[in-house]
């Protein structure tokens, strides 16, 4: 009688050691995920307060010049960071920042603490390799954030 004793008591030992493992791994698991979800909630709520709006385009011959606002709730800083896509309609191409040659854009920021903050305009400068001919471009800003507004025009 002794004996099964034992074996119940080491039996119920090893069943508490089994489901107090097991719970450790969930847990653990549990806070992996829950990691994983405040980080997805958190760059979502940055792209929510983020917002960009392509106001007017205009050219003269190999420049052409764009007005973006910002209309979400926070500031933007790293300007140098937006992606330009600009060309012919279904014929856009990657536009480099501050290249040394053509194609490349720049931008100008009409107050001087260099951050983009709510309803703030910049005009960008694009500088093309070769002048436009009468046609319909595409252009297209997009943030670092993953915001972006697109627009259409005809030369």
């Amino acid at each position: 009688m002794v004996s099964v004793t034992y074996s119940e008591a080491i039996l119920l030992i090893a069943a508490l050691i089994a489901a107090s493992l097991f719970a450790g791994v969930v847990l653990s698991k549990l806070g992996a995920m829950e990691s994983a979800y405040s980080q997805a909630l958190q760059q979502e709520k940055s792209r929510f307060l983020m917002d960009i709006k392509i106001i007017y385009a205009a050219s003269n011959s190999s420049r052409v010049y764009v007005w973006v606002k910002n209309v979400g709730v926070s500031p933007i800083s790293s300007l140098e960071s937006l992606d330009v896509y600009f060309g012919e309609y279904s014929h856009a191409q990657y536009i480099p920042f501050n290249s040394s040659s053509p194609p490349t854009w720049c931008y100008s920021l009409y107050d001087d603490d260099q951050l983009w903050k709510p309803g703030e305009t910049i005009k960008i400068t694009i500088d093309l390799s070769q002048p436009l001919q009468s046609g319909v471009y595409y252009l297209k800003v997009a943030t670092g954030g993953g915001v972006s507004d697109e627009y259409v025009f005809s030369t």
